[in-house]
């Protein structure tokens, strides 16, 4: 989802986010709004399946995207703009 963004666009999500969310977390809708993005591609991120992504799970996913290959980085990026 933040393959190749630029930082300008980076900084632009965080600013959504800090409008939107006033907590280290946020729900589904909050997600949506920020990332245009959908159920399935939260409930990935929501591994508690609390209803919130919180900071943990944020920072475990990027860790664990982190260190995937090119070809799974690729594939990720397809099937999140195929489900928006």
């Amino acid at each position: 989802m933040l393959i190749n963004f630029s930082l300008a666009k980076i900084r632009e999500l965080h600013g959504s986010f800090k409008s939107i969310c006033d907590n280290f977390a946020i729900n589904l809708t909050e997600f949506e709004t920020i990332f245009s993005s959908n159920e399935v591609t939260f409930a990935i991120w929501d591994t508690d399946n609390n209803g919130l992504i919180d900071a943990m799970e944020v920072f475990a996913g990027l860790i664990i995207f982190a260190d995937s290959r090119a070809e799974d980085k690729i594939r990720c990026k397809y099937i999140f703009s195929y489900e928006c």
